[in-house]
């Protein structure tokens, strides 16, 4: 059976639209403060924000930031194409064509992200836990986990 392409490869809408609609989510679902970050070539790569979380009755605004990583999602679909899982089209495979992939497919988690919320099958802070930012280390929590600051449980007698 043949791999299945991952959502969104060969869309065609550009990263400046798909950010607008994401601004529109986010402020639907009480974020606030949105910040682009961008590359010295004008292109965005992350989204920063606030929303507004309550957490054990204590209401208050949680730093939020996404990234886009688009060179690992080029990489992904030069790879995809060497194995023949999507065509071996020029377009498919450059970095503007990452960045617009990369863009949606943040757009469509963060959907299905507010739709799990909506449906309290999460809350908030559960969602953007591993993108809670911290502006003092500036990294994400699940940046944190990674370089070792913060250790996550193990379970008993787990040695990985």
């Amino acid at each position: 059976m043949k791999p299945t392409p991952f959502k969104n490869y060969t869309t065609g809408i550009n990263v400046e639209k798909t950010v607008m609609e994401i601004e529109q989510i986010l402020t639907r679902n009480k974020a606030t403060r949105i910040i682009k970050d961008y590359d010295e070539d004008g292109n965005i790569t992350g989204l920063s924000f606030g929303i507004i979380v309550t957490i054990k009755g204590k209401t208050t605004l949680m730093p939020v930031k996404l990234p886009a990583n688009s060179e690992k999602v080029q990489q992904v679909l030069i790879r995809m194409q060497r194995s023949k899982e999507i065509p071996n089209e020029a377009k498919l495979r450059t970095i503007e064509q990452a960045r617009r992939v990369a863009w949606r497919n943040i757009k469509d988690w963060l959907l299905s992200q507010m739709a799990f919320a909506k449906a309290e099958q999460a809350e908030i802070p559960q969602i953007f836990l591993p993108y809670a930012y911290n502006d003092k280390l500036d990294k994400t929590f699940y940046e944190m986990v990674e370089d070792g600051r913060v250790d996550l449980p193990m379970l008993e007698g787990d040695q990985r």
